[in-house]
């Protein structure tokens, strides 16, 4: 918990993210949810859309349950996504991706095929809550930033390994090309909001979205505070360390090609 404390402080104090970042757990068969998490199909006397979940978390510092009838089914794919039921056979076959997101039967087919989704019957459902609040343990942790907060984000995910971060992207499902993609990957992935995100959960258009394991947060946090101290200027008309490591290496090229 000392690691999600110490990200939870980085990305307030040295990312100055909008909002703050999201625990998230997939709930297990048989796991019973925890005291004081809201229940949509309850709380609100109607399911919701994933979507507009997590971001009622960031936006208003909430904490929700999400089981299979706090699902609207007006986002069927968000349902299949997650193994919360079975695939209807006209999604599979590309009904619902046929003519918006792919202009032949084929292409919806492979669409649909390739949507990272875990197996039904796995889970129950997501717990979501801030990360400064969350009294569970998180699987992923999610945070939406913009283009210069994900490329630090991205930088410090490569600090322990140097592994570039690989990831597969659609833009048209968040719940696919972020959760579940980096819960199977089990690594860090950059995802485009989808159109749901934008519609119903209020994204805006200059916001990404970096969501992690939360096994990787410490290498993270540690690529952090490096970023923080290498990219720092202290004193007017002073260099960085960045600058200082480019400028060093810029002499020795010019010596190379005589210049």
């Amino acid at each position: 918990m000392e690691t999600l404390k110490a990200f939870g402080a980085i990305a307030c104090e040295q990312l100055c993210l909008r909002t703050p970042p999201v625990a998230i757990r997939f709930l297990k068969q048989g796991d019973a949810v925890p005291d004081g998490m809201g229940r949509p199909a309850h709380d609100l006397g109607t399911p919701i859309r994933p979507c507009k979940a997590w971001n009622l978390v960031r936006q208003m510092g909430l904490s929700i349950a999400m089981l299979e009838e706090d699902f609207s089914t007006a986002c069927p794919a968000s349902l299949f996504i997650f193994g919360l039921t079975e695939p209807l056979p006209g999604w599979l076959k590309g009904e619902l991706a046929y003519g918006i997101y792919a202009g032949t039967r084929e292409a919806a087919i492979n669409m649909e095929r390739n949507v990272a989704r875990v197996k039904v019957g796995v889970y129950r459902g997501l717990l979501l809550a801030p990360l400064a609040k969350t009294s569970f343990v998180p699987d992923l942790v999610m945070a939406y930033c913009n283009s210069k907060q994900a490329m630090q984000l991205v930088a410090a995910s490569m600090w322990t390994s140097g592994e570039p971060l690989r990831f597969d992207m659609a833009g048209r499902g968040l719940c696919s090309d972020g959760l579940v993609q980096s819960l199977q990957v089990r690594r860090p992935v950059l995802a485009i909001p989808c159109g749901g995100d934008r519609t119903h959960g209020g994204t805006q258009d200059d916001e990404l979205v970096f969501i992690t394991p939360a096994a990787e947060l410490e290498g993270i946090v540690e690529g952090l505070r490096a970023f923080a101290g290498t990219h720092r200027i202290d004193r007017l008309g002073g260099e960085s360390v960045l600058r200082e490591k480019y400028n060093v290496m810029a002499r020795a090229l010019d010596a190379q090609l005589g210049r």
